[in-house]
């Protein structure tokens, strides 16, 4: 195997680890949503600056949340 083709792989390999562990996240976020508000959807929301996406139960908690963080600095 080249060496190319082995830093490519490793490269898909940790790829596909870090989006398993922020399904997982997102999987946690969501039943907990359920557990606490009743709710079967609610909305994804990146914070700013942050790199593993939060699920909040609506829009308007994550546009609450988006005011109280402040604008992401260009």
């Amino acid at each position: 195997m080249s060496k190319n083709k082995a830093r490519k792989e490793l490269t898909f390999n940790a790829k596909r680890r870090l989006c398993d562990k922020l399904m997982r996240g997102l999987a946690k976020d969501m039943e907990r949503m359920r557990r606490e508000f009743g709710l079967e959807t609610c909305v994804v929301y990146y914070p700013p600056g942050a790199t593993v996406p939060k699920a909040l139960p609506s829009r308007e908690a994550a546009e609450r949340v988006a005011m109280r963080v402040g604008p992401t600095p260009e």
